[in-house]
């Protein structure tokens, strides 16, 4: 029995006039990356970036990504390939940039824990809210979230629910972090706490942190940086920004540690390379 051909494969699904304008998008895109086969997530990520210059239009990009998921199921299907690299790659509509000249330097940032409290319970209690901001990110939702249960000093992890927006993750502690949270758990809480509640973040009432008070905390801290925008948002949007361009890790890495769903979220924290925009252009509407 002859095997099945991607042709026969793509006609079998759909009608003529559809199978053949997949079989023309799927015919362009292997002579140009003849080395598909082996494509990531990102590398299609990539690929349809630069395709935004070419087709502005969402609508006719997603049926480009229609066509070439259907490549790579008649991949699947022929066992050539294991996995699907862009089964769950959809094409968004593109979101603003984020302005990352407003946002926070890392340095900028270490400030925070210069500023003393009087209270020595909230000083250290503070010192943990800066500490899960600036190296896990957390947004304040999931800093009001956190339960006692959810950080494990054995293995140095603090585990994160998801919700609606943010996915949920186990993150790695710093060593400066297991410390603090040693102290924080043995002795601040202890000392904070007035009514039973399993919340990590105790405010200064003695029961746990509403997503209000967390913002409260840094009101005092605006005198820092006079005429900027200081809340956990932005703190958490700079720290993201920092991994991104000043760490350069890589999207899929950015997205695991912060919680974002999609790569085209990660991409706005992107700061632009005019140099690099250029040559882009250039590429695909050379100036002739």
């Amino acid at each position: 029995m002859k095997k099945q051909t991607l042709e026969q494969y793509v006609r079998a699904a759909h009608t003529k006039q559809t199978a053949d304008n997949y079989l023309y998008v799927i015919s362009n895109f292997l002579s140009i990356h003849p080395d598909a086969l082996k494509f990531q997530y990102m590398d299609l990520v990539q690929y349809f970036d630069q395709l935004t210059i070419r087709y502005p239009k969402v609508a006719t990009r997603t049926r480009m990504l229609a066509a070439i998921k259907k490549y790579y199921d008649f991949l699947l299907h022929t066992g050539r390939r294991i996995d699907h690299p862009c089964r769950k790659l959809i094409i968004k509509r593109k979101k603003t940039a984020i302005q990352t000249q407003d946002l926070f330097s890392m340095n900028e940032l270490q400030l925070l824990y210069t500023r003393p409290n009087r209270y020595k319970n909230l000083d250290v209690r503070d010192r943990v809210l800066f500490s899960f901001l600036l190296q896990q990110a957390l947004s304040s939702h999931e800093l009001a979230e956190l339960n006692i249960t959810n950080i494990d000093l054995d293995k140095g992890e603090v585990h994160i629910k998801a919700s609606a927006k943010i996915s949920g993750r186990i993150l790695p502690l710093d060593v400066s972090q297991i410390a603090l949270l040693i102290r924080y758990l043995n002795e601040t809480r202890p000392a904070m706490i007035k009514a039973k509640t399993s919340k990590l973040i105790i405010s200064k009432a003695g029961g746990g942190m509403s997503v209000d008070s967390i913002h409260a905390v840094f009101e005092p801290l605006r005198m820092l940086f006079p005429g900027r925008t200081m809340n956990p948002e932005r703190i958490r949007m700079s720290v993201i920004s920092y991994w991104l361009n000043d760490r350069k890790m890589p999207v899929e890495q950015v997205m695991e540690l912060s919680g974002l769903k999609w790569a085209s979220s990660v991409m706005q924290y992107k700061k632009i390379d005019i140099a690099e925009q250029s040559k882009l252009i250039n590429r695909f509407h050379p100036l002739r």
